[in-house]
């Protein structure tokens, strides 16, 4: 159960790096005066509204976890696209106990979102 709110989780990070990586092929085509920015450009545009609604409503559910080191953790991780060790140097915990309190996390928010 936990495992569905995490790939969900983790399909919005990647689009969310798959815009940032169409944003950087975008402006390499521009200064290149290649052709192909304007289909790069309506590409980025439909894959960052995508990415905009899903970051809402990734928003939106985290909002509902209860515990606010549980909210903190999951905004790094997935909507600020933080490392483990980022996460857990901002919590002011080990790798380990983020670890732990990932796992609640997404129990919590597996919760949160089928009640």
């Amino acid at each position: 159960m936990e495992q569905q709110v995490r790939r969900w989780l983790e399909n919005g990070r990647a689009l969310g790096l798959e815009v940032t990586a169409l944003r950087l092929a975008q402006q390499a085509a521009a200064r290149r005066g290649l052709s192909e920015e304007g289909a790069l450009a309506r590409q980025l545009r439909t894959q960052a509204a995508t990415l905009e609604a899903l970051s809402c409503r990734m928003m939106a559910a985290i909002a509902t976890v209860e515990d606010s080191r549980l909210r903190a953790l999951l905004t790094a991780r997935y909507l600020t696209d933080q490392s483990w060790r980022q996460v857990a140097q901002v919590l002011g915990y080990s790798e380990m106990q983020v670890s732990r309190l990932h796992r609640q996390a997404l129990r919590e928010l597996h919760k949160a979102l089928h009640t």
